[in-house]
């Protein structure tokens, strides 16, 4: 994550394992005697009440495992937090969500370059296409490996 200076507040949220990660960014924060709030995930029943009070201006950092990023981005987003408001980082979780283009099934597979898809067996290239939205990456056929024989289930002429 990098720094973004010339915030009117800075929010750091994380669990046990993001910690680290937001250390050095509180450092800059407090060199340069910026206000600043730390929420752990011990106290995470109080985390969506503490986003709906933040002010315009604040901006969040947050780090942690998958789980515990995506919910708390979540309730960011729905205190009204942008994209440009916020950077967030999971920590030791080297899966991917992976949305298959022929059967359209979700499945989690290793940070790999190809996957076979468990619901339909179609061998997946992933894209480097994230959907924010959806929280996936896009796994397609690599048609270019289609064509020389390489792919088990597809052949183009």
């Amino acid at each position: 994550m990098k720094f973004t200076d010339l915030k009117r507040k800075y929010l750091f949220c994380s669990d046990e394992s993001g910690s680290g990660v937001l250390e050095s960014l509180i450092q800059h924060v407090k060199e340069r005697e910026r206000p600043f709030e730390w929420y752990y995930r011990s106290e995470l029943a109080a985390i969506q009440a503490w986003l709906n009070q933040q002010r315009m201006g604040s901006y969040l950092y947050l780090a942690g495992s998958r789980e515990f990023v995506l919910q708390v981005k979540k309730w960011a987003e729905e205190a009204g937090f942008s994209e440009e408001e916020m950077q967030w980082e999971i920590v030791g979780d080297p899966q991917r969500q992976i949305f298959c283009c022929r059967c359209h099934g979700l499945h989690f597979t290793a940070a790999a370059e190809e996957t076979l898809c468990p619901h339909c067996g179609l061998e997946l290239k992933i894209s480097d296409h994230y959907s924010r939205r959806w929280e996936v990456y896009l796994g397609y056929v690599d048609v270019a490996r289609l064509k020389t024989g390489g792919g088990s289930q597809w052949r183009i002429e």
